[in-house]
């Protein structure tokens, strides 16, 4: 729909009225906006394009370009996407098709168990994922912990008179004990 609206401005429109940097900015802005990737072969097309626009309008700017191409792109459609193209490509793929034949069933069947087993997989990979939230979140907390009393111990020493007030000294202790315990349980 989004191309639609890109293109359907210039149809049977002679080649005067035709701006084909509008056209490109329009189907480069379009890609964009749905994240796609644009193609070599689409750049060297839509350059191709302006050449053709700029020398249509100096050797004939009445030039209905559809008009004029109708014929060739049908005829080209036609070749690759018609009745012939696809009994051509059949008949190029039938020998492959015919050796592979004997091969279907134990491919079907193949496909048929691995479908199977996919819900038995999606619950695998969500435990696996629960299970190492979980750890994470166990790591963070035995960090955070970690991080906590270590600092803690820090600013006790530092600020606090440990050598005159026992209690202090004793919560530096322990704090000093919480964190080599943690720091221990981190390493695992």
């Amino acid at each position: 729909m989004a191309i639609r609206s890109v293109c359907d401005p210039i149809f049977n429109k002679p080649l005067e009225d035709i701006s084909f940097a509008q056209v490109l900015i329009g189907l480069f802005d379009t890609a964009r906006q749905f994240e796609m990737q644009v193609q070599p072969q689409l750049v060297l097309l839509q350059k191709t394009l302006l050449y053709v626009e700029g020398l249509g309008r100096q050797l004939y700017p009445k030039l209905d370009l559809w008009e004029t191409a109708k014929p060739f792109l049908e005829d080209w459609v036609s070749e690759q996407m018609g009745v012939k193209a696809f009994l051509k490509q059949t008949k190029q793929n039938l020998p492959y098709w015919l050796e592979k034949a004997p091969q279907m069933p134990e491919l079907v069947f193949s496909s048929l168990k691995s479908i199977e087993a996919i819900p038995k997989m999606k619950q695998d990979l969500v435990s696996e994922y629960t299970l190492m939230q979980h750890r994470q979140q166990k790591f963070f907390k035995r960090l955070c912990i970690f991080s906590i009393s270590s600092l803690a111990v820090l600013l006790i020493t530092l600020f606090a008179d440990v050598n005159n007030d026992q209690r202090w000294f004793v919560a530096d202790c322990l704090l000093a004990l919480l964190a080599a315990i943690n720091a221990w349980k981190l390493r695992k």
